[in-house]
């Protein structure tokens, strides 16, 4: 087996398991449909707690800090809530998904969507959109709300 873990998915579920689980010698690879780095829609709050539980520097990807947030309703009226505790870092996600990524110690394959997986006994092989199929000890299903793996495997 080639794998300990295939990752499908590299926002930051899929990044940040691969990081993990490399830095436990583990020996990863992570499918990502798109091409990297890649846009993608979000908030980008990210609370400054998470970013400290990596032994990396986040502030080549943080644009700014934020205490205070306010949403604003169709109707025409805002709300203005200051966050507690500390800041929360905000970021774009193309940069703040490969930064992780950059540090992980793993193979990383984008432009490579899934369409197939196959269990077989304690192993599953994944097949990409270009035919080439990858085996591993365990199946990281990070792609997302709309996750084809989530469905592919009953959840």
């Amino acid at each position: 087996m080639k794998y300990d873990a295939v990752v499908v998915g590299a926002g930051p579920a899929g990044a940040s398991a691969a990081y993990w689980l490399g830095e436990a010698g583990k020996r990863v690879l992570v499918l990502e449909k798109e091409r990297l780095p890649r846009y993608k829609p979000c908030g980008g709050g990210i609370p400054t707690a998470v970013l400290d539980r990596f032994p990396f520097d986040f502030s080549p990807v943080v644009e700014r800090e934020i205490g205070r947030v306010r949403f604003r309703f169709r109707d025409g009226r805002d709300v203005v809530a200051d966050l507690p505790g500390r800041p929360v870092a905000m970021v774009m996600r193309d940069r703040f998904d490969y930064h992780i990524l950059h540090h992980a110690r793993a193979e990383v394959r984008d432009g490579s969507p899934v369409v197939a997986l196959r269990q077989d006994g304690d192993s599953v092989e994944v097949e990409t959109a270009s035919g080439e199929t990858f085996r591993g000890r365990y199946l990281i299903g990070a792609d997302g709300a709309n996750s084809r793996v989530a469905r592919w495997v009953g959840l």
